[in-house]
């Protein structure tokens, strides 16, 4: 009789993010977050929950269902912006994840003239005071599919290792935004 574990997630709650098309996960087993346009204010609070399922000797099974005790990632959620909240609400299952994505795409890339003339490539945001912008570079690939791994604890030393993915899709009017707003803070 052997017991087997699954991690299951739940969407309790998602708003903003602009609503891009879901896109179909390669691998139907693979856990997914709602899809979010980069530079768009989005929530998404979701709750994992553990099933474990034993195999009885008749070829029947029984299952139970346990809330993880904590939830932990060790992704760097600040780096795109995004801010991780872990047992939130006081549920020890769930999670809030607040944006708006930035930094989704690393080919994409703002480049500067400075006042000593370098050329240096900064984030739109820079407080670096420029010149003016001289080069836009948008990202090759217009979806961006981050891995987050998330430690669901079952116990204060048990914990499962959980991949969830989330596409972040690049959008026109957020990088004509940023653009205009390099442009107009530029010395003159």
């Amino acid at each position: 009789m052997a017991t087997t574990t699954t991690i299951t997630l739940n969407i309790i709650e998602t708003q903003g993010g602009g609503s891009p098309p879901s896109l179909t996960p390669s691998n139907e087993e693979d856990l997914y977050l709602p899809s979010a346009f980069e530079g768009l204010p989005f929530y998404v609070i979701f709750e994992f929950i553990i099933v474990e399922t034993e195999e009885i000797g008749d070829g029947s099974s029984s299952s139970i269902t346990v809330t993880p005790t904590d939830i932990q990632s060790d992704f760097n959620f600040e780096e795109y912006g995004v801010t991780f909240t872990n047992n939130y609400d006081g549920f020890s299952n769930r999670v809030r994840l607040d944006g708006p994505f930035s930094n989704a795409f690393p080919d994409q890339y703002y480049q500067f003239v400075l006042p000593d003339l370098s050329t240096p490539i900064l984030p739109f945001d820079t407080e670096v005071e420029y010149l003016s912008l001289i080069k836009y570079n948008a990202p090759s690939q217009f979806v961006n599919t981050l891995e987050y791994i998330f430690n669901v604890y079952d116990g204060p030393s048990v914990f499962y290792a959980t991949e969830v993915f989330e596409n972040i899709v690049w959008r026109y009017e957020s990088a004509k935004s940023n653009i205009d707003t390099v442009i107009s803070k530029g010395l003159k």
